[in-house]
């Protein structure tokens, strides 16, 4: 493999806390991207060669994540400091005293002594056995209690969300001595919820993309579900997009990502092969115009099922909607 390392002039965003987040990162947390060490390895390896420094994980490939890194890191080609890495604690980990335990685990995994951001992944504990997911009682305040104690202790830099709704976030503005810095959920240009956007940046929280591509994103190394009726939500085939890359060059991909970043969102895109690893990370490097934000603008499909509901449905076999703390409406 060649050794050159690109440089790449990554826009940051300030999220507090003296914590600045490159806006485009690899999404390898949001969903179960592979169970193949190598493939995860081969990908963050791709992913730092091309420039990436910023990394969202959970503990279905934090050590895989973490052995790569380390070997940079000792080698000398990327100081801790300039990395961002994100960790979660997952449904199955919905008490304040696993707080802790997680983190500490996820830190053993990925070899650091701190991340820069940690995350509640979702508002819905769940417990699974031989015979299936089971719902439990989750108490999101003395939760997020816990993860301020994970700030204080230098664990994590900052803490955040994942697919909290607007007033759930708001119970944990109520309580909080350290603010959640960012709420990740899905956001791409058929999926803008900008209700959500409008949500975040009064309450001055950073709004971070996963599924930022839409379909695509979430379905070609998922093996989860059979999405075939969802066609119309791929998002890369929609000819504006199409349209938009022939007039730049670029890729649909490259397109949409740069929607949000110009629309001031983190994106998180989920990235195995070499092509897209040294593709997308080009969407930093042109800007489109404000009527082409207006065409892109008005693709929102708000009144479709977003593809996070269908996975997470599939994921927790279809139990979840029926806990107290689920995050959607029926």
């Amino acid at each position: 493999m060649a050794n050159n390392i690109e440089t790449v002039d990554m826009p940051l965003k300030a999220i507090g806390n003296g914590v600045n987040v490159p806006i485009l990162g690899l999404g390898f947390g949001s969903w179960q991207v592979s169970d193949d060490a190598e493939t995860i390895e081969e990908a963050v390896e791709l992913g730092l060669r091309a420039g990436y420094r910023h990394f969202d994980t959970t503990p279905h490939n934090d050590k895989a994540i973490g052995k790569v890194i380390a070997q940079w890191i000792a080698s000398g080609k990327v100081k801790r400091e300039d990395l961002f890495i994100v960790s979660k604690l997952p449904p199955s980990a919905m008490w304040p005293y696993r707080v802790n335990e997680y983190l500490r685990e996820a830190l053993r995994s990925l070899q650091m002594s701190y991340v820069d951001l940690y995350l509640i992944q979702f508002p819905v504990g769940v417990s699974t056995t031989d015979e299936g997911v089971s719902l439990e009682r989750t108490h999101l305040e003395p939760i997020w209690t816990a993860m301020e104690q994970e700030v204080k202790v230098g664990r994590t830099k900052t803490i955040g969300l994942c697919d909290f709704n607007r007033e759930q976030v708001q119970r944990i503005l109520q309580i909080a001595k350290i603010r959640p810095a960012l709420l990740q959920t899905e956001v791409n240009v058929y999926f803008q919820q900008k209700d959500v956007q409008i949500f975040c940046r009064k309450m001055n929280i950073a709004l971070c993309a996963y599924a930022p591509l839409g379909l695509q994103d979430m379905t070609e190394t998922d093996t989860h579900n059979d999405l075939r009726e969802y066609e119309d939500h791929k998002v890369t085939k929609d000819p504006v997009v199409v349209q938009l890359a022939r007039k730049y060059g670029k890729t649909p991909t490259q397109i949409l990502l740069r929607f949000l970043i110009q629309s001031d969102i983190i994106a998180i895109p989920k990235c195995l092969n070499p092509y897209d690893l040294k593709t997308t990370i080009k969407a930093v490097s042109f800007k489109l115009e404000m009527y082409e934000m207006k065409l892109l603008q008005n693709l929102d499909k708000p009144d479709k099922e977003h593809m996070s509901r269908v996975i997470l449905n599939t994921i927790f076999q279809g139990v979840a909607e029926d806990h107290p703390e689920f995050p959607w409406t029926k």
